[in-house]
């Protein structure tokens, strides 16, 4: 049985082009603990870590974009001040102490992200900033007054 598909407007492997440098609206789609063998994922470190699945919020010109973020659960004090961000942030948890984490925690869950580009291996990319998470309700930089990717009103 064949099958039809449409291939208007898919890029060529190599073509992406990440979203603008900027903070964007976006909502926690997805986190991921298990590789694709079903192991805990962790980093080169062995430190354990999950991955979330960041898309941009309409509206927005870049609005279903995703962008791709990691929570490392180190002993490393900047990681855990990172760890301490997201949680304050995106899940919207009190971290004043010890507290229990689950993946739900965060999907579903909706703050600004301030994301740059970055390149590896020659490729473009988009990279949250260390310290790129922020409530929604929070003074954008510079007037305050613009997300990117979105119009002036007027």
């Amino acid at each position: 049985m064949g099958m039809r598909v449409d291939f208007t407007g898919v890029q060529e492997p190599g073509e992406f082009t990440p979203i603008p440098e900027g903070t964007y609206v976006m909502t926690c789609d997805q986190v991921l603990t298990k590789d694709e063998h079903g192991a805990d994922l962790t980093t080169s470190s062995h430190d354990p870590m999950w991955k979330l699945v960041l898309s941009v919020d309409p509206p927005n010109e870049f609005a279903g974009r995703k962008v791709f973020d990691q929570v490392i659960f180190g002993g490393k004090q900047a990681l855990r001040s990172r760890l301490k961000l997201i949680c304050s942030r995106l899940a919207g948890k009190k971290t004043d102490g010890a507290i229990d984490i689950e993946p739900t925690d965060f999907a579903g869950k909706r703050c600004r992200v301030t994301v740059i580009q970055d390149e590896y291996n020659g490729v473009k990319n988009n990279k949250v900033t260390f310290a790129g998470y922020d409530h929604l309700d929070a003074t954008l930089p510079g007037n305050g007054s613009q997300l990117a990717g979105q119009e002036t009103p007027f």
